[in-house]
């Protein structure tokens, strides 16, 4: 039977109904909502559930209705990243989040981005960068977003179950034997060669590629 205080009555075509108060009218009231379900357990089960969940968002609002991803990644880099790594690698943070994590998400609350928000920005990402990059981008997101939970900022981490684009496995290019032989020719006659040359596979392939760049043109 439903006690005192649930909002959970038997209704007199055999169902049971659960009422909440999802929020206020203009004039103060509460705005009621209801379930329905054909046990007693079943709707005070889903009852909590609501519930629950209610809470949790009304507190992470609480808690962070005033700071935007930007504020707490500007704290965020100053006190957790800066006095830590290299000036190349805080340089590298810096370039990615001023160019591609502020335009997409910078002025959000940290309590409302959601997962699906993210997603977006790194479907938006992955348009026009490689994905490589994307992914770089994003564990830099996430490492933000750890630490606003580590704070209390927020209660959980939205960057969880984000689909990234696909890394492309590109195989090494490695020499053919015709290619080896004019390279081989090459190096003779400007008395440059050396034995490495004439190795097939990586070792081969590494030798020509700085020979390529530091002759500034392609040899054949």
């Amino acid at each position: 039977m439903s006690k005192k205080g649930e909002n959970i009555y038997l209704r007199k075509d055999g169902r049971w109904e659960g009422r909440y108060i999802k929020g206020r009218k203009p004039d103060g009231r509460p705005c009621f909502v209801s379930i329905y379900g054909h046990c007693y357990a079943d709707v005070k089960k889903r009852l909590i559930l609501i519930k629950s969940r209610m809470y949790r968002e009304e507190l992470e609002w609480t808690l962070c209705r005033h700071e935007s991803l930007g504020g707490w990644t500007e704290q965020w880099l100053e006190t957790n990243i800066r006095p830590y790594v290299k000036p190349g690698t805080y340089a590298g943070y810096r370039r990615n989040i001023d160019n591609h994590i502020y335009p997409a998400l910078g002025d959000l609350p940290l309590s409302r981005i959601t997962t699906d928000r993210i997603q977006q920005a790194v479907n938006q990402w992955a348009g026009e960068m490689a994905p490589a990059t994307v992914g770089g981008i994003y564990r830099l997101l996430k490492s933000i977003f750890t630490a606003a939970c580590a704070q209390g900022l927020i209660l959980r981490n939205p960057c969880h179950n984000i689909r990234l684009p696909k890394m492309v496995c590109r195989s090494p290019r490695v020499l053919t034997r015709k290619e080896q032989e004019k390279l081989e020719e090459k190096q003779k006659r400007r008395k440059k060669f050396f034995a490495p040359v004439l190795c097939p596979g990586r070792l081969s392939n590494f030798i020509f590629g700085r020979y390529c760049r530091s002759a500034g043109k392609n040899p054949f």
